[in-house]
């Protein structure tokens, strides 16, 4: 019995993606591409970042509620609330600076957060 059929050459086989991940993210210049890519990975990181934000919320909470009046105790949820509003100002504020920068600079707010990649033929 022979390894391969007849008239094919590869061993393995074809591999196909499955049908909901097929063209998801393209060659760059066909469809979503590298920037597809990017922008989805902002979006997930933005995710993450406000459930970490909320995780610490109830964290401080918590540490303050135990404090029983503890200057320490106190002073730490202080320390971790004010960290945690400035990162969550940096991760908001972020894409609305490259916004007013993309307006600034090419007259579209989406220049920066969606770019548009040309191709070496274009």
């Amino acid at each position: 019995m022979p390894l391969l059929a007849q008239g094919s050459s590869d061993i393995i086989g074809e591999i196909r993606p499955p049908a909901p991940v097929q063209g998801t993210y393209g060659v760059l210049g066909e469809g979503a591409g590298l920037t597809g890519f990017l922008s989805d990975m902002i979006v997930l990181i933005t995710i993450v970042g406000g459930i970490w934000f909320l995780i610490n919320i109830l964290i401080g909470g918590f540490t303050l509620i135990t404090s029983n009046g503890d200057s320490k105790k106190m002073s730490e949820f202080g320390t971790r609330l004010s960290m945690m509003i400035v990162g969550l100002i940096l991760m908001v504020g972020a894409p609305l600076i490259a916004a007013l920068i993309g307006f600034m600079v090419f007259g579209d707010t989406m220049a920066l957060l969606n770019p548009t990649l040309v191709g070496p033929g274009n």
